[in-house]
């Protein structure tokens, strides 16, 4: 762009992350930077690792720059963090941790940054010392549920606490995300107080998956003489808390309740994604199961795909099972972008998004026998499936588009920056 004296220059922010792996910050980040005014505002991205989400970034002209950070950091997962917890495993290694942030202020000031943004747990640790040693305001972006059994305890009261004090502001993806911080205390979580310090913004759909067509009306999954499957699908990293074991659970049901009722069409279920945190265990207990519960080709299980809108289309309806509170819940949202009927567990960011019997359904978390009964209802009533589906699709479109996202982070930004 060519500048002139009345064109104001855009103020750059320094964005870090830990990982370069594509997983739900990361696409929700990027979907983010997608849609970011940049005659307003100019993105730099510090990531602790290259990969995947380095190579995306490079394809929307987002600068980014891998400042490797120490795989004793940067591969500490989640659910393996003993009593110590995340911010005592990373102030072990605090030479090294206190020289990365040092590096991280100094590329903040190389860049004339005016603000540091951290997209992950980890981020917020070093990026809270880069910030104070760069003297440059601190924006934390939770999308992780800060609560047991997520995190353990220790980290949990850590991230608490230094969430109350460190950061200039948080922003939160859910208010499931929100309240947590606050001990699930709602209301203090909302007092005048805490809105000062917190916002939440939701995280947004993909461009990609906003070209389907609206779903139409219909009193049949199949038109006579088409004899395709329906096929019930759940997408997403395989790991326990996603839940996948429950969705196999209750296909069999499904399955077998299905064909003991006579029904013509066959069903198929798909099992979309793959481990990516050290989850490969998980991933082939869920093959095993698989096998040894039903017949050759009615489940199918992809792993990673890299069109996800391509193999939503190929779906009927979309399973979301996850067995702990999701922080918001994006593969909901495609899943209604898409025009598909959703059913997904009760809890986290995800009852902000779905009103069930209106746009979706939810079930509790865990339980097989009512998510069986849930889909088999469903199945049983492909008039009120393609009803939700459309409501869903419109939901997404009035709520949930990247220039929304996008407009409601550069508001914050602005407060911050003024």
């Amino acid at each position: 762009m060519i500048r002139n004296a009345a064109t104001p220059t855009p103020r750059r922010i320094l964005l870090l992350d830990h990982t370069a792996r594509w997983s739900g910050g990361e696409i929700a980040l990027f979907r983010f930077l997608g849609a970011l005014d940049r005659s307003r505002y100019e993105p730099v991205v510090v990531l602790g690792e290259d990969g995947v989400f380095a190579e995306k970034l490079h394809e929307i002209a987002v600068e980014t720059v891998v400042e490797l950070l120490g795989d004793g950091v940067r591969e500490t997962r989640k659910d393996t963090l003993a009593a110590g917890g995340l911010a005592q495993k990373m102030l072990s290694a605090s030479p090294a941790l206190l020289s990365y942030a040092r590096r991280i202020a100094d590329l903040a000031k190389t860049w004339g940054c005016s603000l540091i943004h951290t997209n992950s747990l980890k981020s917020d640790v070093y990026g809270a010392i880069a910030a104070k040693q760069a003297k440059l305001p601190l924006l934390w972006h939770v999308r992780d549920h800060i609560a047991p059994p997520y995190l353990p305890n220790i980290t949990v009261h850590a991230m608490r606490f230094m969430a109350m004090r460190v950061p200039t502001h948080v922003l939160c993806n859910s208010r499931s995300t929100l309240f947590s911080l606050f001990g699930g205390d709602e209301t203090a979580a909302t007092a005048p107080g805490a809105t000062k310090r917190f916002t939440v913004v939701a995280d947004c759909v993909g461009a990609s998956f906003l070209t389907a067509p609206r779903p139409t009306e219909r009193d049949a999954w199949r038109k006579t003489g088409d004899s395709r499957p329906i096929t019930i699908g759940i997408v997403g990293r395989l790991a326990r808390w996603k839940g996948q074991h429950i969705f196999l659970a209750a296909a069999k049901i499904v399955q077998e309740k299905w064909q003991a009722a006579g029904n013509i069409i066959p069903l198929q279920f798909v099992i979309a994604g793959a481990a990516l945190f050290g989850e490969e265990i998980y991933e082939s207990e869920i093959k095993a199961q698989a096998l040894r519960d039903f017949p050759p080709g009615v489940v199918q299980c992809c792993g990673n795909v890299s069109d996800v809108p391509a193999l939503m289309a190929s779906l009927d309806v979309l399973v979301h099972c996850s067995i702990l509170p999701e922080p918001f819940g994006q593969v909901v949202i495609e899943g209604m972008a898409m025009g598909l009927p959703v059913i997904a567990t009760r809890g986290g960011g995800v009852v902000d998004i779905i009103t069930p019997e209106q746009n979706g359904l939810l079930t509790p978390m865990g339980d097989v026998e009512i998510l069986a009964q849930t889909l088999l209802k469903l199945l049983n009533d492909p008039g009120r499936a393609a009803t939700l589906g459309q409501n869903g699709y419109d939901t997404v479109r009035s709520h949930y588009l990247p220039e929304r996202t996008a407009r409601k982070i550069e508001s914050v930004y602005d407060t911050l920056l003024q």
